[in-house]
């Protein structure tokens, strides 16, 4: 399966848990960031590269983030040990 498939892929499972209501809510940003990454895979606006790239950036955004789906993303199913506080 190609990039453009993959992102067509996520986009038609997206829908269809919005759809039958099974999809979890998760961070808005990252949902936001994440779709439209891969509308533009999937209209050809950006090829592997950049979107390896764009990818990277939506990741980042877990990296300064407090939703727990962040916060999962990073660290799994680890608490994270908050230091000096």
């Amino acid at each position: 399966m190609d990039l453009k498939e993959q992102a067509r892929l996520c986009l038609v499972i997206r829908e269809q848990g919005i759809k039958d209501g099974t999809r979890v809510e998760g961070c808005p940003v990252w949902d936001d960031l994440s779709k439209n990454l891969w509308i533009r895979i999937v209209n050809d606006e950006i090829g592997k590269e950049e979107a390896d790239k764009e990818s990277q950036k939506v990741m980042a955004h877990c990296k300064t983030c407090r939703h727990p789906m962040c916060i999962k993303a990073l660290f799994g199913d680890v608490k994270p040990k908050v230091v000096g506080e």
